[in-house]
């Protein structure tokens, strides 16, 4: 190429010829940008709507992705042959209204729906179970997405279980009567429930859960209102609570969840992993190229993690009640402190970014005091949890 593109005929191309050049041979282009990465990117989605509403909903009915999902299909599978078989027992023990049939067969569906969102988000628990071999028969990384399915599923039940009940009460009631026996105790509702509150905490269970759905949507997780998420998230608590009063049954359902579930939160909680490994504190932190911050955070005595490994961030002086995941990025030998690197592509991690960024021309003590000791950390993947 050289000596025919040449004008002098030295051997040698200046750039400016050797742009002529390709120029008049596109295909070398295209082979010279030619990446490995690109043959491991998936193929484009079909351009017909039909054909690209089959590759987004129905592929997981693909050969492919049950043999590369089978703990994920088998998971659901059992999940919605117990559903069916809790529906047809509640509906079987109370089979002379079909209103009530309905009532009481989506309230069995609600109550394993109800376990199963507490469990599904208990990191603890599911970090121990991924050391056991029992880990190859559960679907455990995909544990959040069941926790948004299970809890649309919840919603919907709810609400056909809600209705069903209004059905069969306006039956047996009308006007005056009616309003009573739902927001009230009466004698013919006297035995719903625990004190025959079973219709009035229904209610507020229903105002909950709508709460707890819409302030759960990815517009408000996203785009700057997590806090409004956060708390919103925090009516679990009462919602629990008055299930419990809501359906007698409830207690065999969730006595054993509920005693794990405390056990946990008390091993998560601030008092206990302060008394195990004290303060934890941010001690300097960097802008790097490519908007990444740098965190050099201190390690306690006794705190162990392995290549891999995460760890949940709280930065009060971002945001108080944000946890945000972070892969530790300093080597899991020795004893220096714990090392992340984190990119600002998001609402917490750009705040982070241009609070670092706006002192980085203050003094030494200014830096070590502007993230001071407020950093609340818990490890998944190994048994350690670490705390302010």
């Amino acid at each position: 190429v050289s000596t025919q593109s040449t004008g002098d005929q030295s051997g040698s191309i200046t750039f400016e010829e050797l742009h002529d050049e390709l120029l008049k041979h596109p295909g070398v282009i295209e082979n010279l940008t030619i990446s490995a990465s690109n043959w491991l990117k998936p193929p484009p989605p079909p351009a017909n709507w039909f054909r690209a509403f089959i590759h987004k909903y129905l592929n997981f009915f693909s050969r492919s992705f049950l043999v590369n999902n089978l703990a994920l299909v088998s998971n659901i599978a059992v999940l919605v042959t117990l559903m069916v078989v809790l529906f047809f027992v509640g509906a079987w023990l109370n089979s002379d209204k079909l209103a009530l049939m309905i009532a009481k067969g989506t309230g069995k569906m609600i109550s394993l729906s109800v376990v199963l969102l507490f469990r599904t988000m208990s990191r603890y628990l599911l970090t121990k179970i991924r050391a056991t071999p029992v880990s190859n028969l559960l679907a455990l990384d995909q544990s959040i997405e069941f926790h948004k399915a299970i809890g649309v599923f919840c919603m919907i039940l709810s609400v056909i279980h809600t209705i069903a009940h209004l059905f069969h009460l306006g039956a047996t009631s009308r006007g005056y009567e009616y309003l009573v026996k739902l927001f009230w105790v009466h004698d013919d509702t006297a035995g719903l429930g625990w004190f025959g509150t079973a219709y009035a905490t229904g209610a507020l269970l229903v105002l909950i859960s709508l709460v707890m759905a819409c302030c759960s949507h990815p517009y408000v997780r996203r785009e700057g209102y997590f806090q409004v998420f956060y708390f919103s998230h925090m009516l679990y608590i009462p919602y629990a609570a008055l299930l419990f009063f809501h359906s007698k049954s409830f207690f065999v359902w969730a006595t054993v969840p509920a005693l794990i579930f405390i056990v946990e939160f008390v091993r998560k909680s601030r008092i206990f992993t302060l008394s195990y490994y004290g303060h934890t504190y941010v001690n300097d932190a960097n802008i790097l190229p490519s908007r990444v911050v740098h965190l050099e955070i201190s390690r306690p005595k006794g705190f162990r993690f392995n290549a891999g490994d995460y760890i949940f961030v709280n930065i009060p002086k971002i945001a108080r009640y944000e946890w945000h995941p972070f892969t530790i990025s300093s080597s899991a030998e020795g004893k220096w402190p714990l090392s992340l690197h984190v990119r600002a592509v998001g609402n917490w991690t750009n705040k982070l970014y241009d609070y670092v960024k706006s002192r980085q021309d203050t003094v030494e003590e200014d830096k070590l005091e502007y993230i001071n000791g407020k950093s609340v950390l818990a490890v998944t993947g190994s048994n350690n949890h670490l705390n302010e």
